[in-house]
């Protein structure tokens, strides 16, 4: 009877023993996750030095800074025209364009691009023929946000990280405050971070306030009937100093419904042809 006993106690300590070990591991997992990196930096202050230096100084437009998108091919040269008006180079098609001032000290960066290939309601993930920004659409797939939340902006020869917040689509009333400033007060940004949050399609955990400094990415869209619905703005807040590099959690919220609505609609007429 005692050695049964016995027995038992050593198959139950064994057991306790193995519990203990697999939650350890699953902390360290757990720990090591959250320390991995998850965006790698690769440099473009270079490119962009070389970029520069090439330039022809008559041009009436000039390169101010790089960008590269997580995930997507977009790593381009970003141009400013210097003067009034929308003229850019027609030869070039690798790169994107802004029309603010783009310096250091701005709180606000809108950067365009163009979407000529990838217009449908079920845009494509990748083409040879994305040579723009169709490839900021795959930022309407949840399983590529879940793994894609960086954007890398290069200007004054430093790389700059800024963490995904917002991916809309914004019409009504909230479309008449886009800002095409690059210098907004505190009461501007908070109003520009609350209808980029309040049209996001998925809620990020990022916490974003009027002390921050923003990067908006716009391309079009035709996956909408509303005609008022024909941009898209990625946005992103700036690491801060006290920050790490690190995944954070996203989740879909219901201003998702509107695109799985628009992949409905493909769908009912296809049935009906």
């Amino acid at each position: 009877m005692k050695k049964r006993k016995q027995k038992k106690n050593k198959c139950k300590n064994r057991f306790i023993i193995v519990g203990i070990i697999v939650v350890i591991a699953i902390l360290s997992l757990i720990l090591y996750i959250n320390k991995k990196e998850c965006y790698k930096v690769s440099s473009r202050v270079n490119k962009l030095k070389e970029t520069i230096k090439k330039e022809d100084s008559d041009l009436i437009y000039k390169t101010v800074g790089w960008l590269r998108i997580q995930g997507t091919n977009i790593d381009y040269q970003i141009i400013h025209n210097k003067e009034d008006g929308h003229e850019y180079p027609a030869e070039k098609e690798y790169y994107l364009w802004t029309n603010n001032d783009f310096t250091k000290s701005s709180n606000n960066y809108i950067i365009n691009g163009h979407n000529i290939f990838n217009l449908s309601a079920v845009p494509k993930r990748e083409s040879k023929l994305f040579t723009r920004t169709e490839e900021l659409m795959k930022f309407i797939y949840y399983d590529f946000v879940k793994k894609n939340k960086y954007m890398q902006l290069t200007i004054d020869n430093k790389d700059y990280l800024y963490k995904v917040f917002s991916v809309a689509f914004i019409s009504g009333s909230d479309s008449t405050f886009i800002p095409i400033s690059d210098s907004l007060d505190s009461k501007e940004m908070k109003h520009y971070i609350n209808i980029l949050k309040r049209n996001s399609i998925y809620d990020y955990d990022v916490d974003v306030n009027e002390k921050d400094k923003i990067i908006t990415v716009t391309t079009c869209t035709r996956m909408f009937l509303d005609p008022d619905m024909e941009v898209m703005y990625v946005s992103g807040r700036l690491l801060r100093s006290d920050e790490k590099n690190k995944n954070y959690g996203v989740e879909k919220n219901r201003n998702y419904n509107m695109i799985e609505k628009a992949w409905e609609d493909v769908e009912d007429e296809d049935e009906e042809v």
